[in-house]
């Protein structure tokens, strides 16, 4: 390329500049991409945007450069400069990460206060769910519940709702009125129940249950869990096993020995039954029961040492 962005002496200042002239200077279109998706987010952490954007702009992969430019205007829109933020958009060729790019800026603005703003940019969306999540969510937090509710109605996707319905949850639980937050999640858990697919269905309902314990209803958690351990044993996937995994923490976390250990018989993937052994222990840990949170990774560690190297895939 004829003209490079980082001058030599640029690069002797610090390290973030060194990387990018050397990234700027790699043949390889590839290999320059999967450099700049490490640099760029490195100059928006110090709130350069302008050379972040340039950055980016220079990246020949086409996907790799409009994920990279998604990334700038999602900053831009945050630091409140939506116009730049909308060039930013503009310029993103795909269609579809085009819609992405707007909006992300469109939740930057409904999570900076600006409600109409965001709205009328969702407008144009083809699937505006996560704007109008974002939107409800900011007038829930100021208090107009009702209205925050009523935004809910125009959603197209029962995930979107179900998630929408948690964040009012949590924000009522963080107010001291744990009633309302139950009420909230059990709203949410109906949504679950209404998502069409089933990895969508199982990852709703462990954040849900989640939350019920967070508000005090482990007994409504172990509900929401139980169906989600159903909806796990209906796959015929890798996901199968993570899936119960998240189920018998969540159990354990619940309070429910029996049923988390149930689940964890139901287990048979070793990296799965690490992971669940140290979710165990990560309970134990937050109770303050060090030696019970010891045993579960003395176990955890003993499956470790037990793999032959076909069954190792973390």
């Amino acid at each position: 390329m004829s003209e490079n962005l980082i001058s030599r002496e640029d690069a002797a200042k610090d390290l973030l500049s060194a990387a990018a002239y050397i990234a700027e200077r790699i043949e390889s279109a590839d290999g320059q991409a999967e450099a700049m998706e490490a640099i760029v987010p490195g100059y928006l952490s110090s709130g350069n945007v302008d050379l972040a954007a340039a950055l980016a702009d220079l990246v020949e992969d086409p996907t790799t450069r409009d994920r990279l430019l998604i990334s700038v205007a999602d900053r831009c829109a945050e630091a409140g400069d939506d116009e730049y933020a909308m060039q930013l958009a503009d310029a993103v060729e795909d269609f579809s990460l085009q819609s992405q790019a707007k909006e992300r800026v469109a939740v930057q603005m409904a999570n900076r206060g600006d409600v109409d703003a965001a709205l009328g940019l969702a407008q144009g969306l083809d699937h505006p769910d996560e704007v109008v999540t974002a939107v409800a969510v900011r007038l829930w937090g100021q208090g107009a519940e009702e209205e925050a509710l009523r935004s809910l109605d125009g959603m197209v996707f029962a995930l979107s709702k179900c998630v929408a319905l948690q964040h009012f949850a949590v924000i009522a639980a963080r107010g001291g009125d744990r009633e309302k937050a139950v009420e909230l999640l059990q709203s949410a858990a109906e949504e679950a129940a209404k998502i069409d697919f089933t990895e969508e269905r199982i990852r709703a309902r462990v954040d849900i249950a989640s939350n019920f314990v967070d508000a005090g209803r482990n007994d409504s958690a172990i509900g929401v869990l139980d169906e989600a351990r159903a909806d796990a044993e209906t796959l015929e996937s890798v996901l199968r096993e993570g899936f119960l995994s998240n189920v018998s923490v969540g159990m354990y976390r619940a309070g429910s020995v029996d049923l988390a250990d149930r689940v964890l018989d139901t287990i048979n993937d070793k990296s799965a039954l690490i992971a669940t052994l140290t979710g165990f222990a990560s309970v134990h840990i937050a109770k303050g029961e060090h030696s019970e949170a010891l045993e579960a990774l003395t176990e955890a560690h003993e499956i470790i040492k037990s793999q032959v190297e076909k069954e190792t895939r973390d």
